[in-house]
């Protein structure tokens, strides 16, 4: 889900209809395998600003509160900054999240309509969401929104989850009531901070490697290096992305394979790749997540991701896109 997981680490918050007046929203959640762990709001509040905060989290569960004076997308992540879950929230809302952390296309969210939408057509076509290659996914919102053109949801699947050529074109075929000039401007906003990711070069890095030990980690050993960025949620599309470079024969190319599990613990890290079908892959391992000092700059934001860098560690590609990150590669 990468259009999806960049939002989160840009901020990006979203109006998404003009009303008037402020009014207190309520979102409840119980998210398994959350723990302890601290969750991180995200949203425009009732007078125009974006609102940050904190919220507690005991056994899995987390409430709270805030104003809005028209719908807005609310934003939440967890402490490494990967998302968890995205909501359109209105004033009034009672919403409810249930479901599991590894599951987080099957969360069960209720209270508000299109988000209840929005997550009934993510359950329906979690396949698609999985895939590093998001053709089909893109083909499937192009389908829906041809068919509901006056729909909220429309707008925000264009704007949030997809990732093909044609969103102007079909935005543009949107009835005006499913596209409020607020959402419009606020898109424009979206791609200029789309256009800013980061392209900071990959510096060399200490991390726990899979011997036992700190490691160090550079770009400079080979001339181009590809690594995979994942946790636990995301090891069946890391499995996904080598069976495929395993068929291009990436083991004849002159170049280093890595990965780099993001996950505060090492529960699922061995188990996810001592059966791999490419030997010779180097295993690191982030606690910190996207918050290791070394990877910050980098600005991933959602996994699993893939960035290819020359020796000098210029990024040359990044993405989840496996054909394109293979061809630089290989370049």
């Amino acid at each position: 889900m990468k259009r999806i997981a960049q939002l989160f680490c840009c901020g990006l918050l979203m109006t998404l209809a003009a009303c008037s007046g402020k009014s207190e929203f309520t979102v409840t959640g119980k998210i398994a395998g959350l723990g302890e762990t601290n969750v991180h709001v995200a949203y425009r509040n009732a007078d125009g600003a974006v609102e940050e905060k904190w919220v507690g989290v005991k056994e899995d569960a987390f409430q709270f509160k805030g104003e809005v004076a028209e719908p807005t997308l609310v934003m939440l992540s967890n402490g490494q900054g990967l998302p968890l879950a995205r909501l359109v929230v209105e004033g009034g809302d009672a919403i409810t999240i249930e479901g599991e952390k590894n599951k987080l296309n099957e969360l069960k969210v209720k209270g508000n309509e299109t988000s209840e939408q929005w997550y009934a057509f993510i359950a329906e076509h979690t396949a698609q969401y999985q895939q590093p290659d998001h053709t089909t996914l893109n083909k499937e919102i192009e389908k829906y929104v041809a068919d509901h053109q006056d729909e909220l949801l429309s707008t925000v699947l264009l704007l949030v989850d997809y990732s093909g050529d044609n969103r102007d074109k079909l935005l543009g075929q949107l009835k005006d009531k499913a596209k409020p000039a607020s959402l419009m401007m606020d898109y424009n906003e979206l791609q200029a901070i789309m256009a800013k990711q980061s392209n900071a070069p990959l510096k060399a890095m200490t991390l726990y490697g899979s011997r036992g030990d700190f490691d160090t980690f550079s770009p400079n050993v080979a001339s181009h290096t590809l690594i995979i960025f994942w946790d636990n949620a995301s090891g069946s599309e890391r499995r996904n992305i080598l069976n495929r470079l395993q068929q291009q024969n990436v083991e004849d190319k002159n170049a280093l394979l890595a990965d780099i599990y993001m996950e505060s613990d090492t529960s699922g890290w061995r188990s996810n790749w001592e059966h791999d079908p490419i030997a010779g892959i180097e295993h690191y391992w982030a606690p910190q997540g996207t918050m290791h000092e070394s990877l910050k700059d980098l600005n991933i934001t959602s996994l699993p991701t893939i960035i290819v860098v020359d020796s000098t560690g210029t990024q040359r590609y990044r993405g989840g896109d496996v054909n394109a990150a293979f061809r630089k590669l290989t370049e």
